[in-house]
């Protein structure tokens, strides 16, 4: 835009174009909504840097996951070889530097804005109603009308340890007494352990999984 119209560069911030595309995306989803809240879902963290500036009045919340979690639910969702299987080692690069850029958002990092929220995967699983509980109060939404009582009824969807075909394992499934998606790295061998420690340690220990 600013290449077209240069004169413009005055008046016009880096970002202020695909902010107002971005608005009238909005605008847009709003008027079909009605009063409803709209609810955004990505799986990664790329250009999170520009999520405030692009939703300027959107409540951002990130969920943190373990890492070694993360690997191993992906080694074992995507068994086959395929060109797109990643390694241990990929995998734990890329949390690495996804999580490095969630954690300059958390309270006191670089980014630390008012309007995002870190959270963390465990505290959803294990403390569902008090973490929910404050995720509603930081999206100035009332806990009133939330069915808490249903949270331990929720399905699972995508499990890694489902032994439904890839082509249903997405649908949704009772969740067994037995279903725990935390700490299976545990059982990981040695070399598995030291091979993610190796790569990523320090953010182990910055997202305070170590």
């Amino acid at each position: 835009f600013i290449a077209m119209f240069p004169r413009n560069a005055e008046v016009v911030g880096e970002w202020d174009a695909l902010a107002m595309l971005a608005g009238a995306w909005m605008r847009e989803l709003q008027a079909e909504a009605g009063e409803k809240r709209i609810l955004l879902k990505c799986p990664h963290v790329q250009y999170l840097n520009l999520a405030p500036i692009i939703f300027p009045n959107a409540k951002i919340v990130i969920c943190l996951r373990d890492g070694r979690d993360i690997a191993d639910s992906t080694l074992r969702t995507f068994k086959r070889a395929s060109l797109a299987r990643k390694t241990l080692a990929q995998i734990a690069h890329e949390w690495t530097l996804g999580t490095d850029a969630v954690l300059s958002f958390d309270e006191g990092g670089a980014n630390a804005h008012p309007n995002v929220r870190v959270v963390k995967y465990e505290d959803l699983v294990q403390t569902p109603e008090a973490a929910m509980t404050e995720l509603l109060a930081f999206s100035g939404l009332s806990t009133e009308n939330y069915p808490f009582e249903k949270l331990d009824a929720m399905p699972v969807r995508g499990s890694s340890r489902s032994d439904q075909s890839d082509k249903t394992r997405w649908e949704p499934q009772d969740k067994s007494k037995q279903f725990n998606p935390i700490g299976r790295w545990e059982g990981w061998s040695q070399k598995q352990k030291a091979s993610f420690r190796k790569i990523a340690s320090r953010t182990l220990t910055d997202a305070g999984y170590d």
